[in-house]
């Protein structure tokens, strides 16, 4: 038997709010550092397009590959009547 769904959601909502959070936060700090200095190292990732774009595929991914996993979850389960 499974975790009720009440927590799985509840679970799942605040992970991704932590990542939506750490995600703003990286932002605003990015921001504030290139306001700051122009020649910090870090910078210098911020402003790689590679760099971003590698890191919103991977995020796409992992978004896409969860939707699947709940998308298949819930088949599984109405094929055993539980949904």
């Amino acid at each position: 038997m499974g975790t009720h769904i009440y927590i799985e959601a509840t679970v799942l909502t605040l992970f991704l709010a932590r990542v939506f959070y750490r995600v703003l936060m990286v932002f605003m700090a990015a921001k504030n550092l290139i306001a700051v200095s122009g020649d910090d190292q870090t910078i210098q990732y911020i402003r790689d397009p590679y760099t971003v774009a590698i890191f919103f595929v991977l995020i796409a991914y992992y978004i896409i590959y969860y939707s699947f996993l709940i998308r298949k979850g819930n088949q599984l389960l109405a094929k055993k009547g539980r949904f």
